[in-house]
């Protein structure tokens, strides 16, 4: 059996090899941080169990679901932990690393008790899959000017959303009205996230849900692994008062074809772009 040291002993050998790429300063900051994560799965489920890495600990993380064999390929989970709560699940992993963190497991985030989830912390993570709750979750920490961080994985990439409400009143970088919480989820996707920054794959995929061929939303490891990643620098940034960029598109494949390959993706998005805007009447 491994004898732990006390809290503070244990914490400094923990984060020892981040230094100096994370200051003792900021180090501290993250730790004292209070980050609320809504979703425990393909994003928000990995970015807990990375946080704990990181050094954070003090983490509210909220989920409904619980583990099915469709997730292996991308969130937190193995064949002996199918069928177990995600809060719960990923809550043990977190703590299997750092058994002092601090994970209150918050009841499922619904539009009647965004406000209780909101509260108290420093920053949000919106790792959500319902559109609605995703719009609800930042109306109510515009009111309590919290700033939420939006990561969503689409095909090899990754969109990420910064939306500091200390600083502005703009409800999702202004690209969504509270009245739009009800529109259709891919419609209303496209807006709070803008079609112009998904790769031709992610919206092939859409497509194929459109048309009744999919019935989930196409995701693997690759983009969960970078989402959480980015995240994890962004919610560091706000923490620490580091300026940083209000949205950032990383697409991995745009790195790795050839130019010759990349060149003909590229032009099949522009031609795949401007016909789902006219579907949808998009700008």
């Amino acid at each position: 059996y491994l004898l732990l040291p006390d809290h503070d002993t244990f914490y400094e050998t923990l984060v020892s090899r981040s230094y100096p790429l994370v200051s003792r300063e900021a180090q501290q900051q993250l730790r004292q941080a209070k980050i609320g994560i809504a979703g425990q799965g393909t994003v928000g489920g990995n970015l807990v169990v990375a946080m704990a890495r990181y050094g954070f600990e003090n983490i509210r993380t909220s989920d409904p679901d619980t583990f099915e064999v469709t997730n292996l390929n991308r969130q937190p989970c193995n064949l002996f932990t199918v069928g177990n709560e995600k809060v719960r699940e990923v809550a043990y992993q977190a703590a299997a690393i750092n058994p002092f963190m601090q994970i209150e497991q918050f009841e499922p985030v619904s539009a009647q008790n965004l406000e209780s989830f909101v509260q108290g912390c420093d920053v949000v993570v919106s790792a959500l899959d319902n559109t609605s709750l995703i719009v609800g979750l930042n109306i109510e920490a515009r009111k309590q000017k919290v700033p939420v961080v939006l990561g969503t994985d689409v095909g090899s990439g990754i969109l990420l959303d910064v939306f500091d409400y200390r600083q502005t009143n703009d409800l999702m970088h202004g690209r969504v009205v509270e009245s739009d919480i009800n529109l259709p989820a891919i419609q209303l996707i496209f807006k709070f996230l803008g079609i112009d920054n998904f790769p031709v794959e992610m919206l092939d995929a859409l497509q194929m849900r459109m048309r009744g061929e999919l019935d989930y939303f196409a995701q693997t490891i690759v983009s969960a692994n970078m989402c959480s990643s980015a995240l994890i620098k962004a919610v560091s940034f706000l923490v620490t008062g580091q300026a940083m960029r209000k949205s950032t598109a990383v697409d991995l494949l745009s790195v790795l074809l050839t130019e010759e390959d990349e060149s003909l993706r590229q032009q099949k998005r522009t031609e795949t772009i401007a016909a789902l805007k006219q579907a949808f009447g998009l700008p």
